[in-house]
């Protein structure tokens, strides 16, 4: 199978489609940054689906230490260009990093939404 950046950034038809069909379901589509090609970008704005990308991902299960950083670049980011998505997969550490990174005083002013939340911005 191919990779998907491949498939969906080459095929302006099959991408149409995609973004069309979901857009009458009035579904949009999250997308990490290297998978979020002019095209696919185009046919979200052309068909006025919501489209966001994710800002901060980390691989595997960070522990809670990097969780925190991430969160910090992540609230950085934020700052400077209104949102970040952030992507992680659930473990115990992620709640514990989130729990400790939201009584620190960088988390001041930073709010926790669903990414659905934020795509209609």
């Amino acid at each position: 199978v191919p990779p998907v950046d491949s498939v969906l950034g080459r095929d302006a038809k099959t991408i149409g489609a995609l973004v069309d069909g979901l857009a009458n379901e009035g579904l949009g589509l999250v997308f990490h940054d290297k998978f979020a090609t002019n095209t696919i970008v185009g046919s979200s704005n052309r068909y006025q689906m919501p489209i966001a990308l994710i800002d901060r991902s980390a691989k595997g299960s960070p522990d809670k230490l990097e969780v925190i950083e991430l969160l910090d670049r992540a609230a950085f980011e934020a700052g400077r260009n209104g949102t970040a998505i952030v992507y992680l997969k659930f473990s115990d550490d992620l709640a514990a990093g989130i729990l400790e990174w939201m009584q620190s005083p960088r988390a001041a002013g930073i709010q926790m939404t669903p990414v659905s939340a934020m795509m209609g911005r």
